[in-house]
């Protein structure tokens, strides 16, 4: 089975009308939905790209010792990270397949088109984020007005509207295929254990700033420090390349993860964009995350995240709209409005799905270490013993492999 490398984008879709019947949950297909990709070996880097593809196959490169910059706005001295000569060869080598990708294509890992999701019954959760209101009916009153003010409610109308033409930007969070690898891999039970932990709560740990590809290539990273039994670096210049990034620096992100995962504190309601955000990628579709962009794109431009005490509030109005008007799960409209947020503000993006981005991480790990799609995801992903080479600066391919 194959995908065809470049797929034109499908025509825009009408938006459901109201009362219109909820949209069901794309069945899991009969058909493999794993493409095994035997062919590309040319691909690879080549012995002559600057590093040793076996070295960088079993860790991340090294890293040179910081250097002392003044920063501009205080005057101070700081440590900054540097660049040691073999992160300097990959990132050359990592640009190149880069390109080579975007231009040519590939045939992915898994079939993105036959996405589907997780079960949410083989992950019950503790608590719900509709919970949090303020405790007096006149702040309730008043943050539910906020939230439901009709022009916000127009603006996430328009963004699902305009998110809906691109195939790519629904079910995004549908990542039962990836599921199922750590399934065959470390059967049923701790399979879904690790999928959880390695997978949706990783995401979610190192999720505040990030887009997806860095939000994706620190997961990845701290769970291969993790399961190395490596400490958890205490600043940004001891992450190798290509580890970094983030709207508020990467550290945050690494502490979230030190708590979260390494020292069992998990998710709960208390942090509830990241409860969701993991949520989400469990299959449960009934809470959806408010991050910074749906908040300043819908309601207030200001906003990074709903008031505090208020998620629920803000949450129940997105999902009255969703099931009232669209006819579809609650995050199965905030994953098309955040694509349709997202559209007018960069003219580089184009939709698609997390499963898309995994599948880049496996082909450009692939192509940089010499190691089959194969063994990428088992050693990597879903035993964490080895790198993975996630993306950044990279649109997500949609019109090249089939989102």
């Amino acid at each position: 089975m194959g995908i065809v490398s470049k797929l034109a984008v499908k025509g825009a879709k009408t938006v459901a009308k109201k009362g219109s019947k909820a949209k069901p949950q794309a069945p899991k297909p009969q058909a493999p939905s794993i493409v095994r990709r035997v062919s590309g070996a040319e691909k690879r880097a080549p012995s002559s790209a600057g590093y040793s593809r076996e070295e960088l196959a079993m860790r991340y490169p090294e890293t040179a010792p910081p250097v002392t910059k003044i920063d501009k706005r205080t005057g101070k001295e700081f440590l900054s990270k540097s660049e040691s000569p073999e992160a300097a060869a990959l990132q050359k080598e990592r640009a190149r397949v880069m390109s080579e990708m975007k231009e040519e294509g590939y045939t992915p890992f898994f079939n993105p088109e036959e996405r589907y999701y997780v079960n949410p019954a083989d992950y019950p959760l503790q608590g719900n984020t509709l919970s949090i209101r303020p405790a007096k009916q006149a702040t309730i009153d008043k943050y539910a007005e906020m939230a439901n003010d009709p022009d916000a409610l127009a603006r996430l109308m328009a963004a699902y509207e305009l998110g809906s033409q691109y195939p790519g930007a629904e079910r995004w969070y549908a990542m039962g295929q990836l599921e199922d690898m750590f399934k065959q891999g470390l059967g049923e039970q701790q399979g879904r254990n690790m999928f959880k932990q390695r997978f949706a709560d990783a995401m979610a740990a190192t999720t505040g700033g990030m887009d997806p590809d860095a939000n994706l290539r620190l997961a990845l990273y701290m769970n291969y420090l993790a399961e190395q039994g490596m400490p958890t670096p205490l600043a940004s210049f001891e992450l190798p390349y290509p580890i970094g990034g983030g709207k508020y620096g990467v550290m945050p992100n690494v502490a979230q993860y030190e708590a979260i995962i390494n020292r069992g504190g998990g998710l709960s309601i208390a942090n509830p964009k990241r409860f969701n955000f993991s949520s989400n990628f469990l299959g449960h579709l009934d809470r959806p995350t408010l991050d910074e962009q749906m908040m300043s794109g819908g309601w207030d431009p200001k906003l990074q995240m709903p008031p505090a005490n208020t998620y629920g509030i803000y949450e129940d109005a997105l999902s009255n709209l969703a099931r009232n008007e669209l006819g579809v799960e609650p995050v199965e409209a905030q994953d098309v409005m955040w694509a349709g947020i997202k559209l007018p503000k960069d003219a580089s993006y184009t939709p698609g799905p997390m499963i898309g981005i995994v599948n880049d991480v496996i082909e450009r790990t692939s192509r940089l270490t010499g190691k089959s799609p194969d063994e990428v995801v088992e050693e990597a992903i879903v035993k964490a013993k080895r790198p993975a080479y996630a993306g950044g600066g990279m649109a997500q391919l949609a019109d090249k492999y089939g989102c």
